[in-house]
């Protein structure tokens, strides 16, 4: 999906950041180790994005792991992908890249149901934290070099009494180290990527 990569700059950031704490009751709400994030300069007034990685490094011709975690402020939420009513701008997720790393593997979390009166059907949306995962794989020449990367995190937050924003494309842009096959790399962010190893393999 073609996402117009825009808005707000950003920074790469490998140094402890102060994160969204935790909710009790959210399945997924764990804390990432702050390390080798893509983060936005400027936080949204609606969401707050973040990019984490399982690894220090990316390796040539091998799929590393990232979450685009986004917290959500209270009375808003954003539109899921899928999305539920054909008018809606669901959240999506693009990336951009300077060696040619591809993009694969995506998988969204499931919205939940709100329904809004007169529409037939209800609207999927995400609230409070959405995390979706997915690869990104460096050419197999790449080892030994340095990737330039941009995320392109689209979205469409709207309040509880029905005012909507206009959609918005966060870009989060940094470089991460290319491995040479059969380097070993550091993992990161375990807790993050436990629950999901199977879905994003």
């Amino acid at each position: 999906m073609a996402l117009t990569f825009r808005t707000r700059p950003a920074i790469a950031v490998a140094a402890a950041l102060t994160f969204f704490a935790a909710r009790p009751g959210d399945t997924e709400a764990v804390e990432p180790e702050p390390l080798v994030v893509f983060a936005t300069a400027q936080t949204g007034e609606t969401v707050k994005v973040r990019v984490y990685f399982e690894a220090d490094r990316l390796v040539a011709g091998s799929p590393t792991k990232f979450a685009v975690v986004l917290d959500i402020a209270p009375d808003w939420h954003i539109n899921a992908n899928p999305k539920g009513a054909e008018f809606q701008e669901e959240t999506a997720v693009a990336v951009k890249s300077k060696l040619g790393t591809k993009l694969s593997a995506v998988r969204y979390p499931p919205g939940t149901d709100l329904t809004i009166e007169g529409l037939d059907v209800p609207l999927k949306v995400y609230d409070r934290r959405a995390i979706v995962y997915g690869t990104i794989t460096p050419p197999e020449n790449s080892g030994g070099q340095t990737e330039s990367i941009a995320f392109g995190v689209r979205y469409q937050s709207c309040s509880e009494d029905g005012r909507c924003l206009a959609p918005l494309v966060e870009k989060l842009t940094g470089r991460l180290a290319v491995a040479r096959a059969g380097e070993t790399v550091t993992p990161l962010n375990a807790a993050l990527f436990r629950t999901v190893a199977a879905k994003v393999d």
